[in-house]
């Protein structure tokens, strides 16, 4: 698939930081291809299957997180644990996840 990028600026939508939007030309089907759109569905897509697949959570929960969901814990040492706060869907009760270093590194890219 050959693609060619426009060279005309994008008229319309804005990324949601006030960017232009990438736009490329498939020359094959003449289709044009929002590559900005594309691949915040990606990071979004990715990051949602990695918290899923760290924390073990449900989508429904995992659709219920917000930035109240990530508290942290101190350890009477001094070590500071982060949780994942999970808000009840099945059992009527919130459950406490420690996170993964690897679970934490995708928060933080969300966040």
């Amino acid at each position: 698939m050959t693609r060619q990028f426009s060279s005309r600026p994008p008229q319309g939508l804005l990324c949601p930081d006030r960017t232009s939007n990438v736009r490329v030309l498939d020359l094959e089907s003449g289709r044009r291809i929002n590559v900005t759109h594309a691949e915040d569905a990606a990071f979004w897509e990715g990051a949602t299957v990695e918290v899923l697949r760290h924390s073990g959570v449900r989508i429904e929960e995992a659709l219920e997180l917000t930035h109240l969901s990530i508290r942290q814990y101190q350890r009477p040492n001094g070590e500071v644990i982060a949780l994942l706060v999970v808000a009840p869907s099945k059992s009527d009760r919130e459950r406490v996840i420690p996170m993964s270093a690897e679970l934490f590194a995708v928060v933080a890219a969300i966040g």
